[in-house]
């Protein structure tokens, strides 16, 4: 799929599964019989409850690029979503920095798009 499907803390040696997603939903346009305040800046209003996949499949198209201190893993998930997780000697923890946009809006639908985490971890429903 070219998503993430695990991760492992290489000093504890503790690793759980792990699947990202990139999701979108219509934008509301404000024309609603409960509200009239539309989707925009910070304010997460869909028009609908069902998620569109950014990619068929959400699938994506990887790149690995090493050196002797970085480990880079581009995804490209259409001409809109770009992401890059990154390793780095010596860190407890990866980086992810995601591009979106600039958002099509050609098909006249506003985009809502998130990026969801799934796992297996127990934590007991805390979000960190």
């Amino acid at each position: 799929t070219g998503r993430v499907s695990s991760m492992k803390n290489s000093l504890s040696g503790v690793q759980v599964s792990l699947d990202q997603t990139f999701l979108w939903w219509n934008s509301s346009d404000g024309h609603n019989v409960n509200s009239t305040q539309k989707s925009g800046a910070y304010i997460f209003r869909p028009n609908g409850t069902a998620p569109f996949n950014v990619s068929e499949g959400n699938r994506a198209k990887v790149s690995v690029f090493k050196s002797k201190m970085v480990t880079e893993v581009r995804q490209q998930f259409n001409p809109w979503v770009y992401q890059v997780v990154r390793l780095v000697e010596g860190r407890p923890f990866a980086e992810f920095e995601f591009t979106i946009g600039p958002i099509p809006f050609q098909d006249g639908l506003g985009k809502e798009v998130v990026s969801r985490f799934s796992t297996d971890l127990d934590s007991s429903s805390t979000w960190y």
